[in-house]
């Protein structure tokens, strides 16, 4: 693959069972302002809502909602198959030869944005970064903004080539529950037992440790950096040199804490049908705390 422009968003996937090399979440003023490489525009996605869309967002945006990326279903948080989930990025205007930028609401969000892009990664995407602090950061930096719902972009030339390292099946999970760190981030609540999003059955997998995804954000609604990461990752168990596998209820929360610990350069893998898949299966181990 070669370079991207300097101004612009570049993940650089290693291989597919290693962590991604260079940055996935950019800072505001880490992006060009026009927007544009010499292949052309980057692709923005907005996984917001249509009302927080239409309020306000960057030019040329396009709306995806994570629900896009995820096979139909009650319950379902595994990715469509590749074909269907291919031609909806061309759909959107994503090219392997552009950018993608995405966004999302990182204060009241579930993290749409980690999930989008997480799943454009796993199809081969070279060139994916999520905007730190969410799509409101553009704005407030005091960059142009569109309002409306948007326009219907040109569809991009997008070829999949699908990687195996940032996604876990179920069957990926249940050989190595004890060979990899298999972190839970939903609420605490969850973790416990509830089952607020009706899943068969509540509690979590055997061994897993907890760590809510919102604990990686700092009071921006930024991801932590440095040595203030590395403290909530020590104090949920996260070795850097053992594999973590993350989970939530349908891949979504997941999704993003798995390319906030690619990110740090750590080997992550999101279970995209998470407990929705896990619990359903009566075969398979939970354990619930008990009071």
């Amino acid at each position: 693959m070669g370079r991207a422009p300097s101004l612009v968003l570049l993940v650089a996937l290693t291989g597919a069972s290693t962590a991604v090399a260079g940055p996935i979440f950019v800072d505001v003023q880490a992006v060009a302002p026009a927007l544009r490489t010499p292949a052309g525009p980057v692709s923005v996605i907005d996984t917001r809502g249509p009302v927080d869309f239409a309020v306000g967002h960057i030019p040329g945006a396009v709306r995806m909602a994570w629900t896009d990326t995820a096979r139909s279903g009650l319950r379902e948080g595994r990715l469509r198959d590749t074909k269907a989930l291919a031609a909806r990025f061309r759909a959107a205007g994503v090219d392997n030869a552009r950018p993608v930028l995405v966004c999302g609401d990182a204060a009241a969000g579930w993290g749409e944005e980690g999930r989008v892009a997480w799943a454009l990664i796993v199809l081969g995407h070279p060139q994916v970064q999520v905007l730190d602090g969410g799509c409101a950061v553009w704005g407030e930096a005091g960059r142009r903004v569109e309002r409306g719902l948007g326009h219907d972009p040109a569809p991009g030339k997008f070829v999949a080539r699908p990687t195996t390292g940032p996604l876990s099946t179920k069957a990926d999970l249940a050989k190595a529950l004890e060979e990899v760190t298999v972190l839970d981030v939903r609420t605490a609540a969850e973790y416990a037992g509830a089952t607020p999003y009706f899943a068969a059955r509540g509690g979590h997998v055997p061994g897993a440790r907890h760590l809510h995804f919102k604990d990686l954000l700092d009071a921006r609604g930024r991801v932590k950096k440095g040595k203030a990461l590395d403290k909530v990752l020590q104090q949920h168990g996260v070795a850097r040199d053992r594999p973590v596998i993350s989970y939530c209820t349908g891949g979504v929360r997941s999704a993003f804490v798995t390319l906030v610990l690619r990110d740090a350069g750590i080997e992550a893998a999101n279970y995209a049908g998470s407990w929705w898949e896990w619990a359903a299966d009566e075969r398979l181990p939970i354990t619930v705390p008990v009071p």
